[in-house]
């Protein structure tokens, strides 16, 4: 079952966003993707996958993230929402290995 949800997002200086996640019963960022929206109008997805995220295409909003980012999925349709921690920006390696791109 593919489904986005809305979610919202706390970073660690207590500011709050709002987002959405893919819901998945499958712990993988990759299946849940999170992304959260900026006041500025652009998105921040956490999941790169196969391309190696760049601080440097970044908006200045974005850039003043600060990790880690918790987040929490709203309660849809009876399914239990999804909880997870950001640590930095994700990808894959050409191992299809994870990695943390750690911001700030």
């Amino acid at each position: 079952m593919a489904m986005i949800v809305r979610a919202e997002f706390c970073d660690a200086d207590g500011t709050r966003y709002l987002g959405y996640v893919h819901w998945s019963l499958v712990e993988h960022i990759g299946h849940r993707q999170p992304t959260l929206f900026l006041n500025d109008g652009t998105a921040v997805s956490f999941w790169g996958g196969i391309v190696k995220p760049s601080c440097d295409e970044a908006s200045d909003e974005a850039k003043r993230i600060s990790f880690p980012i918790t987040f929490k999925s709203e309660p849809l349709l009876g399914l239990t929402p999804m909880v997870g921690v950001l640590e930095g920006m994700y990808y894959l390696d050409s191992n299809d290995q994870i990695f943390c791109l750690s911001i700030g």
